[in-house]
């Protein structure tokens, strides 16, 4: 009788798994997976194969980000999930500045003009298009030229 040991069930199923995602007609592919699993090496290995156009890799962690532009040399434009939002913003509207804390200002634009809107990133998570609080929101990041990480998700959304 034969016994496997654990690493080899692990290369048997990650080997099963990459062949899965090689082989798949699907034209988009994600790959979700934790820490160290080889996200970056089955992106590589895709894109490859996939040498037919633009490729996209897209992350939500800027760490990953910066190691997979490093690692897949050249074949996909390598952007966090936010900063492809501020790019496709951009192409379509000009210069687009993220500011991370626009929520704190806008809510102290709504202290100070005495609306007294809160919870603004919950109102744009939820999609909550028609509430005072998002139209508020939008009109201030207009005013200041600049998008927030929840509202440039938000405007893409709309816009596409």
């Amino acid at each position: 009788m034969t016994t496997i040991t654990l690493e080899r069930k692990q290369e048997i199923v990650r080997k099963e798994s990459l062949d899965a995602i090689l082989n798949s007609k699907a034209k988009k592919k994600i790959i979700v997976a934790g820490p160290g699993t080889g996200k970056t090496f089955t992106f590589k290995k895709v894109l490859e194969l996939k040498r037919d156009g633009e490729n996209i890799a897209m992350t939500f962690i800027r760490k990953l980000s910066e190691d997979m532009a490093l690692s897949l040399d050249g074949l996909a434009e390598v952007k966090t999930f936010h900063a492809y939002c501020k790019k496709i913003l951009h192409e379509q509207n000009g210069r687009v500045e993220l500011v991370p804390y626009l929520s704190q200002i806008v809510e102290k634009d709504s202290e100070i003009l005495e609306d007294h809107y809160s919870n603004f990133d919950e109102q744009f998570q939820c999609l909550n298009e028609g509430s005072k609080e998002v139209g508020f929101y939008l009109r201030r990041g207009d005013y200041y030229e600049v998008v927030s990480f929840n509202d440039s998700v938000y405007r893409l959304y709309r816009a596409l």
